[in-house]
């Protein structure tokens, strides 16, 4: 069985700790510091590995360089439009493919709500999404999309466009985007999750946007 260590999250700033505290030594915040498992990490080599296999799933380049602003085409940026009318407005007309969108507010606000009804309007419109919960269970969350009426009716089962995957590892979040191949990926929430043991097969990038909420 692998060990595990405990380490401590802020709820507040997202800062992982060693050590159990009264106070986040990062954002100063009271009684905040969460206390969760994570594999033992065999020293800095084993964490180095952690990071590039996130990184190499998430399609990061190793030789980019800057480049003078006006040397930069544009063209017609295509975008994925969610049919929720304000959502899109704020985005500019919807996802941009390959954007990074992070989703802010207070506990109970509805961003899990507000997810939710975006994943399951783009999958009913024959788009793929994948979203990743990292505090319920895929009971849970399919509970809510029951409630709001979010899951796409489909004729077969294997026409079904809305993926659930409750998970914390940021490593097996991204195996599933490469296997899947998304248009969308949903992590909510963000904060909770932590760079894990991605495993090897995690060699390419979804294809599509990724959104998370804080």
């Amino acid at each position: 069985m692998a060990k595990t260590r405990t380490s401590f999250l802020c709820d507040d700033c997202g800062a992982v700790q060693a050590q159990w505290a009264g106070r986040c030594p990062e954002c100063s915040a009271w009684d905040t510091l969460v206390a969760f498992n994570e594999p033992a990490s065999g020293g800095g080599a084993a964490g180095t590995r952690s990071v590039t296999a996130v990184q190499a799933a998430a399609g990061a380049a190793e030789d980019s360089v800057a480049l003078p602003i006006d040397a930069i085409g544009v063209g017609d940026v295509p975008r994925l439009p969610t049919s929720i009318e304000e959502f899109d407005r704020v985005l500019g007309g919807g996802f941009v493919p390959g954007a990074a969108i992070l989703l802010g507010g207070d506990p109970g606000v509805g961003k899990s709500t507000l997810l939710m009804q975006v994943a399951g309007s783009l999958a009913g419109g024959g788009h793929r999404v994948l979203y990743a919960s990292s505090e319920e269970s895929a009971a849970q969350v399919r509970l809510r999309a029951d409630r709001l009426g979010a899951i796409p009716s489909v004729a077969e089962k294997d026409d079904q466009n809305l993926y659930v995957l409750a998970e914390t590892d940021l490593g097996r979040i991204l195996e599933e985007a490469v296997r899947l191949k998304p248009h969308l990926l949903l992590i909510d929430s963000i904060q909770m999750t932590w760079v894990g043991s991605a495993g090897g097969g995690a060699g390419g990038g979804a294809e599509g946007s990724r959104s998370g909420a804080g």
